[in-house]
């Protein structure tokens, strides 16, 4: 099953003397329903979390602001590597966030006559 992308924006902060939103706080989750946390049993959830300020000049009314156009702003919003959007940046960074858990460079392993204290 492909990776599932979900998005939540837990906060803004508003400039109250013309209510404006100044700066949106974003949490982006991915979650492949093929790569299980054996601790839950559940699909491992990877995430991502930011903040955004919004360019000065750019007047986003909070008080008429949907979660959409939030959405939208954000997903198409540049980064510094040219081309390149917020979301495609995250999804990347989620991607390799779930591809790391499901193939560990390293484990960590014990054996029992590791572990036994003996001389040094």
């Amino acid at each position: 099953m492909p990776v599932s992308y979900k998005i939540q924006i837990p906060q803004v902060d508003v400039r109250p003397s013309d209510d404006t939103i100044r700066v949106v706080h974003w949490r982006v989750t991915a979650s492949d329903d093929a790569v299980i946390d054996p601790e839950t049993g559940a699909p491992f959830v990877a995430t991502v979390y930011g903040a955004e300020s919004v360019p000065e000049g750019t007047s986003v009314a909070y008080g008429t602001v949907t979660k959409a156009q939030v959405v939208n702003w954000l997903k198409n919003r540049p980064t510094s590597n040219v081309g390149e959007t917020l979301a495609q940046a995250v999804r990347a960074n989620l991607d390799s966030q779930i591809e790391a858990f499901a193939t560990p460079a390293l484990t960590q392993e014990s054996k029992p006559e590791l572990m036994a204290i003996t001389d040094f």
